[in-house]
């Protein structure tokens, strides 16, 4: 403000200066230094409600203290002439009235002092400083709040703000649960933890809180039910709502149990604003709490798929199967290759390609119509292919499995199952045969007994050199062939043992070649080379040996039936070393090397490597087994030997079989033959009595005979209960017991065990044409001294009886 001068025309400076003085609407007063009113601006006062101001003196318009300080204020306007405001509540007749005075210097002594009521903004101010103190509170509450993620520690800052803004320490929130039809209390302090839930009907709830309004009641008078939880102890409570969407989610409860204490006006509204934000924090942490939890569903699921993902994975990875997974417009999205199929087919390869594509690549059939099939119907479809990886035929089995809109091929090589199972029913067919070679060995060995048994006595009654004499020892040769053959059928089926002995090799060939000359076509021819030194022994079973040489010259015809040729046998004594570049898988030292040789087609080398599996075979169905060649290769691996095979195809093929030769420093080693030990025990014989046992009356016959003309007293019986009974009246009457394992009553080695424990030392020799349950091993088990096969030869019988006689002296 400037300070007014009038120094023209005074009256019309003054006149227009109360113009505007009058315009302002506010009361002037013009006043001297000293404080007494000149003038009133308006005149009449009564229009501005002010009639105090119709005072003479400043010192009368307000109380001492005021007036000095406005005087003090209009006196210093006066002396710096410098215009100043003056601020002060007057108090009037009907209210107190706060103006604010601003003072202005008029005509060098006087002032003029503007009285401006500021009464209505002042309580304008106050209100908004109320409500920003209120919206600043509700902010500070709303961080508090909001801080906290999890639903629990909202709960305890809400509960925390609400009790302390109301200053009680009794409080809860409870969240309504529409499945039980109550209030859960979720969080509580004071009293309040007692309660667990309030249920519809509960004292303290009412139809006022479904409209969103607080319920506040003072001095309540609530009963005691017994259904509730006893609330007697509050004096006065409030329940805050908390609506979302129109709907009562939950509630705040404070109560006090003291009598006096209340909730403001201003506290009612704070909880009101308190209510809303809580039940949009509640709302939104409940929704993060179960977004929290399907987010940790999907988690869980997401690994779990992985894992799965994973592990299927490692299983696919583990299988021999190819797999792919093709979408429903035939294109491959991932797939996985293992080793077996064609070399071009790979990941790379496959993905992103359509899926007929590469079915056509590798000359696999078509299945579109089926895909198309598996993917309309969803049902898995078994799929079955043929192709080729180079010369080798494979079959393939396939599966369409659908998955959703894709579909799953997986296909597995099946060549090796089937070529299993091809094996199989061979096996199993040669194990029917092994089990009816079986059956039929005890009768035929019985029958051989009977045959060789009198032919043994014929030979011993006719004179030597005459035609019947002659005639009985082809009768008895024959006999021991038969005998042979029965053991090589029982070999070969794995019905008994091998039996190893120390032979001369070229005599094993020269009477095998025997036998397979008689077999040869004409248009092949023979020819052996044996080794001249006589010193090719080697130790093996005979009948093996045999099976070996005899299923070695059968391939060999097999190869030459239709151009003919020449089978060559050849025998001969190596030193194998270290550093032999014929890389024999065998240990260093003296070895008898078999060879035989044809002018065959040869074998092909793409198959070369197979020849010796089970089953494997080139020959046309019914030709062949393809066990040939594999037993042989068992027979040489049994002998701790070695084969090896030379072949071209159209050039004929050679195997050569490596025995470990027996030395002569070794040869006797632990070894005696028959008639060695004849002469050991010559002067020695025992003649004794025998009790023999056979449920063959023609056995027994032959067999008493025999014994008669060794020099022994027999005993025969051909029933197992009978030789029992006799041995329990008088057990040292026989010195041997000699008896058959096939017998309607008692088998011979349950006999044998009966004997024994009547006299545990008897000598027992147990004889069979053939036993599954028992054999040499199982016999010497059960204490039986000796075991003979059938048919029975009178050296043999003799020379196990001498032995067990002497024995049993010594």
């Amino acid at each position: 403000m400037r300070t007014i001068v009038l120094k023209r025309k005074p009256k019309e400076h003054k006149k227009v200066l109360y113009q505007i003085l009058h315009s302002l609407g506010d009361h002037c007063l013009i006043v001297d230094k000293e404080g007494h009113v000149i003038e009133r601006i308006p005149h009449d006062v009564q229009e501005g409600n002010i009639p105090f101001l119709s005072r003479e003196k400043i010192q009368d318009l307000f109380p001492d203290k005021i007036a000095n300080d406005l005087l003090a204020v209009i006196e210093n306007v006066i002396t710096t002439k410098r215009s100043d405001f003056f601020e002060s509540t007057l108090v009037t007749t009907d209210k107190d009235l706060t103006y604010k005075v601003y003072i202005v210097l008029f005509q060098h002594n006087k002032a003029i002092c503007l009285f401006h009521d500021i009464t209505n903004c002042m309580l304008k101010e106050d209100k908004i400083s109320e409500q920003n103190k209120y919206l600043q509170l509700l902010h500070d509450t709303a961080i508090d709040i909001m801080a906290n993620v999890s639903l629990k520690e909202r709960y305890v800052a809400i509960l925390d703000k609400v009790t302390r803004f109301i200053d009680t320490d009794h409080g809860f929130i409870a969240l309504w649960e529409p499945t039980r039809q109550e209030y859960i209390i979720a969080h509580a302090i004071g009293s309040h933890t007692q309660h667990i839930g309030l249920p519809l009907g509960h004292p303290l709830l009412d139809d006022e809180l479904e409209k969103g309004e607080i319920k506040y009641c003072q001095r309540p008078s609530i009963p005691t039910h017994s259904e509730h939880p006893d609330v007697s102890w509050v004096k006065s409570y409030a329940l805050i709502p908390l609506h979302f969407n129109k709907q009562l989610i939950g509630l705040i409860g404070i109560s006090f149990v003291t009598e006096g204490e209340r909730i403001g006006r201003e506290e009612m509204e704070w909880l009101e604003g308190v209510g809303r934000l809580s039940s949009i924090a509640v709302n939104n942490a409940c929704l993060y709490e179960r977004l929290q939890v399907e987010l940790n569903r999907v988690k869980r699921m997401e690994e779990e798929n992985r894992l799965s993902e994973k592990k299927q994975r490692a299983i696919i990875n583990v299988l021999p199967d190819l797999f792919m997974l093709i979408h429903r417009n035939g294109i491959v999205a991932d797939c996985k290759i293992p080793e077996g199929f064609p070399t071009m087919l790979t990941e790379n390869y496959c993905k992103g390609k359509h899926y007929l594509k590469i079915l056509e690549d590798f000359k696999m059939t078509n299945h579109k119509e089926i895909f198309d099939e598996a993917i309309t119907k969803g049902k898995p479809i078994l799929l079955h292919y043929d192709i080729f990886v180079g010369e080798k035929h494979c079959q393939r089995e396939g599966r369409l499995i659908p998955d959703g809109d894709a579909v799953v091929l997986s296909i597995r090589d099946i060549t090796d199952q089937r070529n299993n199972e091809e094996r199989l029913r061979r096996y199993q067919k040669m194990e029917a045969v092994g089990t009816l070679t079986g059956g039929i060995a005890h009768e035929f060995n019985n029958m051989l007994a009977i045959i060789t048994g009198f032919t043994e006595l014929n030979l011993e009654m006719v004179p030597a050199g005459t035609v019947l004499h002659d005639n009985n020892k082809k009768i008895m040769a024959t006999c021991l062939r038969a005998k042979d053959l029965i053991q090589r059928m029982l070999t070969f089926s794995r019905q008994t043992d091998a039996k190893r002995e120390l032979v001369r090799l070229s005599n094993m060939v020269k009477e095998t070649m025997e036998f397979v000359r008689m077999i040869l076509p004409t248009n092949i021819s023979v020819r052996i080379k044996l080794d001249q030194s006589g010193d090719d022994f080697v130790w093996v079973d005979p009948v093996q040996i045999h099976q070996l040489i005899v299923n070695l010259c059968a391939n060999a015809e097999h190869a030459m039936r239709k151009q003919g040729g020449e089978l060559t046998i050849a025998l001969q004594i190596i030193e194998h070393r270290h550093n032999d570049a014929s890389r024999i898988e065998v240990p260093p030292g003296e070895y008898v090397k078999l060879s035989i040789s044809d002018t065959g087609s040869g074998i092909d080398h793409t198959i070369k490597e197979r020849i010796f599996d089970p089953f494997f075979t080139t020959k046309r169905s019914g030709e062949g087994s393809g066990m040939g060649l594999a037993v042989v290769h068992g027979i040489v691996a049994e002998h701790g030997g070695a084969i090896t095979v030379e072949s071209h195809h159209g050039l004929g093929a050679s195997f050569h079989v490596f025995f470990p030769r027996v030395s002569g420093n070794n040869r006797l080693d632990g070894v005696m033959s028959v008639s060695e030990y004849e002469r050991e025990i010559a002067g020695k014989k025992k003649k004794g009595a025998v009790l023999f046992v056979d449920d063959e009356e023609l056995i027994v016959d032959y067999g008493v005979k025999m014994l008669e003309t060794l020099g022994y007293a027999v005993t025969p019986t051909t029933s197992a209960r009978e030789a029992l009974q006799l041995f329990r009246i008088d057990p040292y009457k026989y010195d041997a017991v000699v008896t058959d394992q096939t017998m309607p009553d008692i088998t011979g080695d349950k006999l044998s065990c009966e004997l024994l424990k009547i006299r545990p030392d008897v000598p027992i020799v147990l004889c069979t044409g053939f036993s599954y349950s028992v054999n040499e091993m199982r016999a010497n088990s059960l204490g039986i001294k000796a075991f003979l096969e059938k048919p029975l030869l009178k050296n043999e019988l003799e020379t196990v009886l001498n032995k067990l006689l002497t024995a049993r002296e010594a």
